[in-house]
C-alpha cells in the first residue's frame, strides 16, 4: 500500500478584513478562517494537516462564523432568543450549531429574554400609548415566555396605566366631540380597549375623563345630525319623516328631551 504524502499548512495569509485569514495547504489555497479558530487550534506554518484535522477546523469555523453573525445582529439592539434563532436559521446554519451559539450567548449574558422584555416594557410605557395586553402580545410574538412577560409587566403599575389611559381618553373625547355623549363614551371605551387596557383600568379612568361637552354643544351636535337625517327622509310625509329622524337621532345616542326639542323646532319652522 502506497503511503500518502503528508499535507502541510504552507501559509497563513491575513485578509484585508481584520480578524480573517486564508489558509494554504501544500502551497494551494484551502479555506478562510477567523482569528478565533486560528488561536483555538494554534495553527502555524508547517503544521501537518490531515483530513480529519481539516474537518475539525472547518466545523469550528462554521460555529465561529455563525457566532460572529449573531454578535453583529445583537450589536446596538437587544434581541430575543427567537429572533436570533431565526436570523441564523435564515442563513442556513444547522440547528445543533444554533443551539450551541444560543447557549454561549446566554452564558455571556448577551442574550436574555427577561432582560429584553423588561427593556421593551419600559420603552413602550415611556414612548407609546399601548396597554399591557398589546405589549404582552407583541412580546409573545417575539417568542418571550409567558412567565417572562408577566414579570416584565410588573413595571407597568396600575397607577401608570390609569394615568396613560386618562391622557389617551381626553384626547379621544376631543376627536369625537361631534358625536353624542353616549356615542362618545362608547367610542372612547372601544379605543382604550384596542390600545390594550383592561376594563377595570378603563372604568377607573373614565371617572376622571369629562365625556360631557355641555348641553349647548350636545344640542349643536344633535342639530347637525338632525338636519342631515331630516333632509335624507324628505320623500316621506311629515309624520313619517319626523319619526324616522327621531329614530336616527336616538340611534346616535342623543337624549330624548334634546331630540324632542329639535323636532319641535322643526315642527314650528314647517308650521305643522
Amino acid at each position: 500500500m502506497t503511503e500518502q504524502k503528508q499535507r502541510k499548512l504552507s501559509m497563513i495569509q491575513a485578509q484585508k478584513r481584520i480578524g480573517r485569514f486564508n489558509l494554504y495547504i501544500d502551497d494551494e489555497y484551502a479555506f478562510p478562517i477567523s482569528e478565533e479558530t486560528l488561536i483555538k487550534f494554534r495553527l502555524s506554518k508547517g503544521m501537518e494537516i490531515d483530513k480529519e484535522f481539516e474537518q475539525r477546523i472547518k466545523a469550528a469555523e462554521t460555529v465561529s462564523s455563525a457566532y460572529s453573525l449573531a454578535l453583529n445582529y445583537l450589536t446596538g439592539q437587544l434581541r430575543t432568543e427567537q429572533e436570533v434563532r431565526k436570523k441564523l436559521h435564515d442563513k442556513e446554519i444547522e440547528n445543533d450549531v444554533i443551539d450551541s451559539i444560543i447557549l454561549r450567548l446566554e452564558d455571556q449574558r448577551l442574550l436574555d429574554d427577561l432582560n429584553y422584555a423588561k427593556s421593551y416594557v419600559r420603552t413602550m410605557v415611556r414612548t407609546s400609548d399601548k396597554g399591557p395586553r398589546v405589549i404582552a402580545n407583541n412580546l409573545k410574538n417575539k417568542g418571550v415566555s409567558q412567565q417572562n412577560i408577566q414579570n416584565s409587566l410588573e413595571q407597568f403599575s396600575t397607577e401608570k396605566q390609569i394615568e396613560n389611559t386618562i391622557k389617551i381618553g381626553k384626547k379621544a373625547v376631543q376627536h369625537y366631540k361631534r358625536l353624542s355623549s353616549r356615542q362618545r363614551l362608547i367610542k372612547v371605551k372601544q379605543l382604550l380597549m384596542t390600545k390594550g387596557f383592561n376594563s377595570d383600568v378603563i372604568q377607573e379612568a373614565m371617572l376622571q375623563i369629562n365625556i360631557e361637552l355641555g348641553e349647548e354643544n350636545e344640542y349643536d351636535n344633535l342639530v347637525s345630525f338632525g338636519q342631515k337625517a331630516w333632509n335624507k327622509n324628505k320623500r316621506f310625509d311629515f309624520r313619517t319623516r319626523k319619526l324616522k329622524t327621531k329614530q336616527a337621532l336616538y340611534q346616535k345616542g342623543f337624549a330624548l328631551d334634546l331630540i324632542d326639542q329639535f323636532l319641535n323646532q322643526i315642527q314650528e319652522d314647517y308650521g305643522e
